[in-house]
């Protein structure tokens, strides 16, 4: 699939032709002003600080430079458009930021389940992720996962288990990625495990203070 077009100019805010220079002093200033420890959780800021890392790399070395300057020349005798978005990326980080922090905000017990699960379902869909494979940055799309699969645990176990299988086809050649659903399966199952011996639970010491009492 061929990656989505990034104006690594656009990125940094820099008109094209800007010395080494320039580049490294754009650099700097955005990444200090979007780093993580400044930002926090903010998944939108997270794709802009990935995306900025990214126009640097490129920029700042000598022979990546040369190819993304013939694409970028050869874009622009075609006619084409030469600015870079990551919108379609961006969008959809903050559309499951918007569904994990509803979880959060909200009570559980008026979360509809059908709902929510088709919400998931929607943005984890396998044809949606394909579609967003083109901007080449895993991490972009792994911080959306991971505020999907969040929002997921809100779900009842037998909806949790039919959800996760579409976040291990996001990024299944990712351990670490695999482990994080492997562990919200393992805690979702023992949470359900306990719910049913509680209740047997209580059974039997209402049973056991009634033989108490009566005896």
């Amino acid at each position: 699939m061929q990656n989505h077009y990034k104006d690594h100019y656009h990125t940094l805010g820099l008109p094209p032709g800007a010395t080494a220079e320039q580049i490294k002093k754009a650099w700097r200033k955005l990444v200090f002003d979007l780093h993580p420890d400044k930002t926090g959780n903010n998944a939108a800021a997270s794709v802009r600080f990935s995306e900025i890392q990214h126009a640097y790399e490129v920029l700042s070395d000598p022979i990546k430079k040369i190819q993304f300057l013939q694409e970028r020349w050869l874009r622009k005798a075609q006619g084409k458009d030469l600015s870079s978005s990551y919108d379609d990326l961006a969008g959809w980080v903050k559309e499951c930021l918007a569904v994990e922090k509803n979880t959060n905000t909200q009570d559980p017990d008026r979360i509809d389940p059908q709902q929510l699960y088709s919400q998931i379902e929607q943005l984890a869909h396998s044809e949606k992720i394909d579609t967003l494979r083109q901007y080449d940055d895993p991490e972009a799309l792994l911080t959306g996962a991971r505020l999907l699969l969040l929002a997921a645990t809100i779900l009842p176990y037998p909806l949790f288990e039919q959800i996760s299988e579409h976040f291990y086809k996001i990024e299944p050649e990712n351990l670490t990625w695999q482990n994080e659903i492997q562990k919200a399966r393992r805690q979702k199952r023992n949470s359900r495990n306990w719910q049913r011996y509680r209740i047997f639970l209580l059974i039997l010491i209402t049973l056991l203070l009634c033989k108490l009492i009566t005896s």
